[in-house]
């Protein structure tokens, strides 16, 4: 029932073993470190896109804050001087 080997086969099976083994923590800690270093938008394998979806304006472009920008920096200010430290928000 059992299959003889020789020692040269065992040994070749233990090293194609190790190869699997090494090959497969390699391919873990890949992902692992695509996963989470992962951005919005980016594919699998492609990378981050590039166009407008991640364009950040320039300090000519329209400026304006908005109603959510105003209130986090609002609630940014009643934090910090709660605490004693400064703010930075505009009143």
């Amino acid at each position: 029932m059992f299959v003889s080997l020789s020692v040269w086969q065992v040994m070749l099976l233990m090293f194609f073993g190790a190869f699997l083994l090494l090959a497969g923590v390699f391919a873990g800690g890949w992902l692992i470190f695509k996963g989470k270093n992962a951005v919005q938008g980016e594919g699998f394998f492609k990378g981050v896109p590039k166009g407008e979806v991640f364009h950040i304006p320039d300090g000519g472009e329209d400026m304006e804050e908005t109603e959510a920008e105003k209130s986090v920096l609002n609630k940014v200010s009643d934090f910090m001087k709660v605490f004693g430290g400064q703010s930075n928000a505009k009143s």
